[in-house]
């Protein structure tokens, strides 16, 4: 029969397997406690960049806000834009329209002739008299 260390075999075997197995023991949780520690740093790190994705995100949907609004405000401007073009050229320089605006009936600016003459000789002489003028004021 074998002697066992558990059943009444040799004290130094038993002695040196207890010890055996508080070193493994005690390595295991080493082990352990560094693993641990290590998952701990990995949950930090990835808290923090959490933090900071949640940031970022909250910026660029505060962002996506503005820039949907400018884009709302920049289609209401272009669909009024778009109502005053779609009225022709035609439709703007219609004479019932365009005589709303206008001072005279279309029929009273007709053409016939020139009102004044022009004299020739009434121009040379003011000339004449505006040059003596001029050389007087200086």
């Amino acid at each position: 029969m074998n002697a066992s260390p558990w059943r009444g075999g040799d004290a130094n075997d038993c002695q040196r397997r207890r010890a055996q197995n508080r070193a493994s023991q005690r390595a295991f949780r080493e082990r352990k406690e560094k693993h641990v520690k290590g998952l701990e740093h990995q949950l930090e790190d990835l808290h923090e960049k959490h933090q900071d994705l949640l940031q970022s995100y909250t910026r660029q949907a505060d962002e996506v806000t503005k820039l949907t609004a400018r884009i709302a405000e920049l289609n209401a401007e272009l669909e009024a834009l778009r109502s005053c073009a779609d009225q022709s050229f035609s439709d703007l320089m219609s004479p019932d329209k365009f005589e709303k605006f206008d001072a005279f009936s279309g029929h009273d600016m007709l053409y016939n002739g020139p009102e004044c003459y022009f004299d020739k000789n009434a121009v040379d002489l003011n000339s004449e008299f505006a040059l003596h003028s001029f050389e007087d004021s200086l």
